[in-house]
């Protein structure tokens, strides 16, 4: 009949129409599976808020753990500037990191080769304007930045600084740790922190002259200095007559047995030419001298004569 025709379903058609109805009554009672979300108590919001605020608050004198900086008063005798305050938590108090001393530092638990950074920083002029800033030192990890960066209060955004050119503020690191001499500097031994001390060396460059010279095996000139990435000729002109260097061991490289990948790492080779010279070797043999490099493709007079101390046969 039509009504047969019309409403009759086939095998499949029953099937998916099953399938189908188990599917929405899965989904109505897929909410009660789950546990409600437990809802926020305001009141404990507003505990932790207060706790929050509270360590911002100054505490009595007596608690500071940082004294106060010296100042010059010479031209202000019947007045003061209070400098700093003492934060929450046992070893901890609020700080500026351009007048902090090293001691203080120490009480921070910062270790001295990132003091030394942090004034040579200072020395050179650079100045903290945020606590984000401290991010920017060499060797201050980030571990350290997230312990004190709630304690950093620069003066210049404190409501307590007196801001007038009267009012001469002497840092106490300065005392601590006195402007760097002009001595001069060994680039075959000296560390970052040496290298920092130098006027317009900061920490990248003072980190990019250390990779070099450990991928060159060591410098025998100091003018390889302005070969680094990054370094101004205004700079390298300030440091050129504050640089030495030593007749140390260079590490050199076998011709005779390096493979491509050694040679490619080199600062002096270049891909054109380490596949030149492992070529000419496979054509002709050993090299009985240092010299005969000189007959590889693209090996020009300059190129050798820079490159050839890191050079052996043995």
């Amino acid at each position: 009949m039509w009504i047969e025709e019309v409403f009759g379903f086939s095998k499949r058609e029953r099937n998916g129409t099953i399938t189908l109805l188990l599917i929405l009554i899965f989904v109505w009672f897929l909410p009660d599976l789950f546990p409600d979300v437990p809802e926020i108590d305001p009141s404990g919001l507003q505990e932790f808020r207060q706790k929050l605020a509270s360590l911002d608050q100054p505490r009595d004198s007596s608690l500071r753990t940082e004294k106060s900086l010296p100042v010059d008063t010479t031209s202000f005798p019947n007045e003061q500037i209070q400098t700093g305050h003492t934060g929450a938590g046992t070893g901890y108090f609020r700080f500026d990191p351009n007048e902090l001393s090293a001691s203080g530092w120490k009480k921070l638990g910062v270790n001295e080769k990132t003091i030394r950074t942090i004034h040579h920083y200072l020395e050179k002029g650079g100045k903290f304007k945020s606590p984000g800033d401290l991010k920017r030192i060499y060797g201050f990890s980030e571990q350290d930045y997230k312990r004190l960066s709630p304690f950093v209060s620069i003066a210049s955004d404190r409501p307590d600084s007196i801001h007038s050119s009267r009012f001469r503020r002497i840092p106490e690191w300065k005392q601590n740790y006195p402007p760097a001499s002009n001595k001069i500097v060994d680039i075959n031994a000296a560390d970052t922190s040496v290298l920092i001390s130098l006027p317009g060396i900061g920490s990248k460059l003072a980190r990019r002259i250390v990779n070099f010279r450990e991928k060159l095996g060591g410098f025998y000139a100091v003018d390889q200095i302005s070969e680094i990435y990054g370094l101004p000729d205004s700079v390298y002109a300030k440091i050129r007559d504050r640089l030495s260097c030593t007749s140390g061991q260079l590490k050199k490289i076998n011709v005779n047995t390096a493979d491509y990948e050694v040679l490619s790492q080199h600062p002096y080779f270049n891909y054109s030419q380490a596949r030149s010279l492992i070529q000419y070797r496979q054509q002709h043999g050993s090299f009985i001298k240092v010299e005969d490099i000189r007959k590889i493709f693209l090996a020009d007079e300059k190129w050798y004569q820079k490159v050839s101390p890191y050079l052996t046969i043995n």
